[in-house]
C-alpha cells in the first residue's frame, strides 16, 4: 500500500515538474515520448510493487535467438 502510494506521488511529482516546461516550449513530440515512457515506468513499478513476475530482457533475447542457436548447433554437428 505504501509502496504504491510512493510510486504515485513520485510519478505525479515528475510529471508536475516536467510537463509545464514542455508545453510552454511547445515540444509536443517530446511530451508524447515523455508521457509514454513515464506511463510504462509507472506501470512496471506498480507491477513490481505488487510482486508480479515480470520477464527480464534476457528472457526476450533468449526467446528470439534460441531457434537460431539450435539450428546452428544442428548444422555444425
Amino acid at each position: 500500500m505504501w509502496g504504491m502510494l510512493g510510486i504515485v506521488v513520485a510519478t505525479t511529482a515528475i510529471a508536475w515538474a516536467e510537463v509545464p516546461g514542455l508545453l510552454r516550449r511547445k515540444r509536443i513530440k517530446e511530451l508524447w515520448a515523455f508521457s509514454i515512457m513515464l506511463g510504462v515506468g509507472f506501470g512496471l513499478c506498480l507491477a513490481w510493487s505488487f510482486h508480479v513476475k515480470l520477464p527480464t530482457p534476457t528472457d526476450w533475447i533468449s526467446f528470439v535467438y534460441r531457434p537460431f542457436g539450435e539450428a546452428m548447433n544442428r548444422w555444425l554437428k
